[in-house]
């Protein structure tokens, strides 16, 4: 798998933001669902139309936990019936069905997997855009139990004119809204510009502008974009560390765990699960509050300002 991880980023706050989601990029061959459950039951769809789709298990996104979603024709998907959390991985005003009468565009899901590494996928397929019904596309969206990531897989498109196609879009996004009035952020995440030169950016805050934090065009057939909770450029094994290790203590801890800080070059530290999923950053400090960390081991990684591991310690939170 070829990854990309975009170093830009633009943080639109007064202090800098926890990153709960990275941005990488892959090639799948592109496989329509097969014995998949309707949506829209055959039903033509537009505009923002809804659907309420079950996901099947329990999917974490941001700070919160669900188990169904309202997928929105634009291409949305809504977690919650407040609207805080959604995400906008291929979103575009003026998403379509192509019938008339009947659908042409049938909109269907699929659980694949073992409980505990399930699968959802939900696939839009031979869609158009309100703006030029010549454009077709089709992709689909997947969501992991195990770690919570989520993915935009392309399928066949043909859009010869995506400035004709899209008009403002499309979103490719993660988000977090804490307040609608004012506008206001917890949490963004989104990819933006040509898909050959990718640029992303971390935002929150009232009054942030990301209407021109979209894609330039569609990204290509079989390109696999994913938003996940490990940083792809950072690599742990369950098993055995290349870093040397650093005093910690207490070890095991129940509350806090401490640590001198003696590297001028350090600048952050990561606490993540056994299998390397990211639970909490922090800055480079004497004491570390892990009260709120759920029993179990960790892996305190010490990082550089460029991301470079610099120690990689084991601790157990009691």
């Amino acid at each position: 798998m070829k990854n990309l991880f975009i170093l830009f980023a633009l943080i639109v706050s007064s202090q800098a933001i926890a990153q709960p989601y990275y941005f990488s990029e892959s090639q799948s061959n592109y496989e329509a669902l097969s014995d998949s459950t309707t949506v829209n039951n055959g039903a033509v769809w537009s505009g923002f139309q809804t659907f309420n789709v079950p996901i099947g298990f329990s999917f974490d996104y941001m700070d919160g936990s669900f188990t169904s979603f309202d997928f929105e024709a634009s291409g949305r998907i809504i977690f919650d019936a407040s609207h805080y959390y959604f995400a906008d991985l291929f979103t575009v005003s003026g998403l379509q069905d192509k019938g008339t009468s009947s659908s042409l565009s049938p909109v269907s899901y699929k659980l694949e997997g073992a409980a505990g590494s399930q699968i959802f996928k939900l696939e839009i397929s031979n869609a158009t855009f309100s703006r030029d019904l010549s454009s077709t596309i089709s992709f689909q969206i997947w969501l992991y139990e195990a770690d919570g990531t989520l993915e935009l897989h392309m399928g066949p498109n043909t859009i010869p004119t995506p400035t004709s196609a899209f008009g403002s879009g499309p979103f490719c996004a993660v988000h977090h809204v804490s307040n609608w009035g004012p506008m206001t952020y917890a949490y963004g995440f989104t990819v933006y510009e040509d898909f050959a030169n990718l640029q992303d950016s971390t935002f929150s805050g009232t009054g942030i502008s990301t209407s021109t934090l979209t894609l330039d065009n569609c990204p290509a057939e079989d390109v696999v974009y994913i938003f996940s909770q490990d940083n792809p450029s950072v690599s742990v094994s369950p098993i055995s560390f290349s870093a040397k290790s650093v005093k910690i203590y207490p070890n095991p801890t129940t509350d806090f765990i401490y640590r001198k800080v003696n590297n001028p070059d350090e600048d952050r530290v990561e606490f993540r699960k056994e299998n390397g999923k990211l639970v909490e950053t922090m800055p480079m400090q004497e004491k570390y509050d892990i009260s709120s960390f759920q029993n179990g081991l960790y892996i305190m990684l010490i990082l550089d300002k460029e991301g470079k591991i610099l120690s990689e310690n084991r601790m157990v939170k009691n």
